[in-house]
């Protein structure tokens, strides 16, 4: 016996036309408040809110994103905004370490190595960001003026600054 299985199981039946039941609600829907503002508002008024009833209403019933009708991709939006995030995570293990008493002089000289690279380079930065002069230069920073000026940005906004003649 053979029977017949169904291939195309993910395609919506259609039934008034091109349009499937639910798209046709949506466009139905939105002609039907069309012509009930046709009644109650002005003419521009209606042409406005028809043109985007009708739109919203199209977009709803005819777009599709990966696979998935925007009805459905809004209301997962929505309730991703609206329920509360749970967030679950493993514990992390423990590691031992085992350290040989060789391995472990040798990781104490490259601590001290590194200890004294970090002193040097924090030192190299407070001499450069200093505002105090070194010893051997106050002669030299006895001339320093400072004044502020106001100078224009490349989009026209103004703005101060400070200004700093080694002269």
């Amino acid at each position: 016996m053979q029977f017949q299985v169904p291939q195309y199981y993910e395609v919506k039946e259609r039934i008034v036309g091109p349009l499937t039941l639910q798209q046709f609600f949506y466009i139905a829907a939105a002609c039907g408040l069309s012509f009930l503002m046709f009644f109650i508002f002005q003419f521009w008024l209606w042409f406005m809110a028809s043109i985007i009833l009708l739109g919203a209403a199209s977009a709803l019933a005819l777009i599709e994103i990966n696979g998935q009708s925007l009805t459905k991709i809004l209301f997962s939006a929505l309730f991703y905004y609206w329920r509360p995030r749970v967030y679950f995570w493993k514990r992390e293990i423990e590691k031992e370490e085992i350290i040989l008493p060789e391995e472990a002089k040798q990781i104490e000289e490259i601590k001290k190595e590194l200890s004294f690279q970090q002193k040097i380079k924090s030192l190299g930065q407070k001499i450069l960001t200093s505002r105090l002069p070194l010893p051997g230069e106050k002669s030299a920073m006895r001339n320093v003026q400072e004044r502020y000026q106001i100078f224009r940005k490349s989009t026209g906004e103004k703005q101060a600054a400070k200004r700093v003649d080694y002269r």
